[in-house]
């Protein structure tokens, strides 16, 4: 058995984003990122062709200990200023987060470990998790199987240093076992519970399980199946959702063209009785590589929805560029199991008419630039 099991990562198994050592065991790192984005026409009023800009900048700063044996601590802040265009009242002149700040205590083999305070929690594919929780987790890894045991919530301590605390999140208790299984596969079985903090707030329950992997003729494929049950706003909720596809990518051709397809759904409701829709957990970030060098809203760069009432059809063609860039090519179709006017959640604010189920197409491209050491460039049309 080696010393470090890598078949399975978690958060502390990656070092932070630090790259100066100040002394023995204390290092420091810096980053900036500059966002722009402009969008026209998302009102779908061919009477109202308004534009929007936004430009924001963010810098982040990271400071890590790590004794190289058994503790580790981080501390990272992000500062941020963003402007809208047209004068809108939500953009922020400045905004100081407390993105990272924990310990985690481990065992000298790196297989167990025990973590306090605010860090980023996120699964495989960011389907159940992708947010800076607060909280305790506890993490144990073998040669065949893996478990973690997790509670935590948004904000239990001020994240924006220069804004008012709302401290209204629901709790979360999170249990997860993994399985290394033959082939290149990783299994695992979970249960999230999400309890809101007051009675207004929904109480649900998500089972579920997943299967990553890879084949020796380069086929990369991931499946997800949970179960939501609870109650919220007064309803019983019993609904499903999925999520399945693979990538195939030519490795003996130039460019190493690549080909992803894939399957969502996540089930709807008919405004009757029990509520049957499939919903996410609100800390979702629905973001992953299809094979090339920067991340994809999997369920669009546009639409960006949570998974409830939907079915989404995703077909995507990617390619290399020079040594460390890439190209990807991805096409959704969405439609709705149930007919409704109602989106749970999207980047858009349009809503359906509920005449018919079909909701639309989208097609995104995504360029990944890797070519320069401290500089990474994205852009999504």
């Amino acid at each position: 058995a080696k010393d470090r099991l890598d078949w399975i990562e978690f958060h502390a198994d990656d070092k932070p984003h630090v790259t100066r050592e100040l002394s023995k065991g204390l290092s420091v790192g810096v980053a900036a990122e500059l966002t722009a984005q402009r969008s026209q026409n998302l009102d779908l009023d061919l009477a109202d062709d308004e534009d929007e800009d936004e430009v924001k900048i963010e810098v982040d700063l990271g400071l890590l200990y790590d004794d190289g044996d058994t503790v580790r601590s981080y501390l990272e802040f992000n500062l941020s200023t963003e402007r809208l265009g047209r004068g809108e009242e939500n953009a922020r002149d400045a905004i100081l987060d407390v993105e990272e700040a924990y310990i985690t205590f481990r065992s000298q083999d790196r297989n167990q470990a025990l973590t306090f305070g605010r860090w980023s929690v996120s699964d495989e594919r960011e389907w159940l998790l992708d947010e800076e929780l607060d909280g305790v987790h506890f993490f144990r890894r073998g040669e065949r199987f893996a478990f973690e045991l997790m509670y935590a919530r948004e904000q239990i301590l001020k994240k924006d240093l220069l804004d008012d605390h709302d401290n209204d999140e629901p709790d979360n208790f999170y249990a997860r076992a993994h399985a290394n299984l033959p082939g290149d596969a990783v299994g695992s079985l979970y249960g999230l519970y999400q309890m809101g903090r007051d009675r207004n707030n929904a109480d649900l329950l998500w089972l579920g399980t997943s299967l990553f992997g890879s084949t020796d003729n380069d086929i990369e494929y991931w499946a997800e199946l949970a179960h939501v049950r609870g109650s919220e706003r007064n309803r019983s909720v019993r609904g499903y959702g999925f999520d399945v596809g693979l990538t195939k990518t030519f490795k003996a051709m130039r460019a190493n063209p690549r080909l992803t397809a894939g399957f969502a759904f996540g089930s709807g409701d008919d405004g009757s009785g029990r509520d049957g829709a499939f919903r996410q957990t609100g800390l979702e970030g629905n973001s992953v590589r299809f094979g090339g060098k920067t991340s994809v809203k999997y369920y669009g760069e546009v639409f960006d929805p949570e998974l409830s009432n939907l079915g989404i059809v995703t077909l995507g063609l990617g390619f290399d560029l020079f040594k460390e860039s890439s190209v990807d090519f991805v096409y959704h179709y969405n439609f709705q199991h149930k007919k409704s006017r109602r989106l749970r959640d999207s980047a858009l604010e349009q809503r359906p008419t509920g005449d018919s189920r079909d909701l639309g197409h989208e097609l995104d491209l995504i360029v990944g630039l890797r070519e320069f050491e401290a500089v990474d460039i994205n852009l999504y049309g």
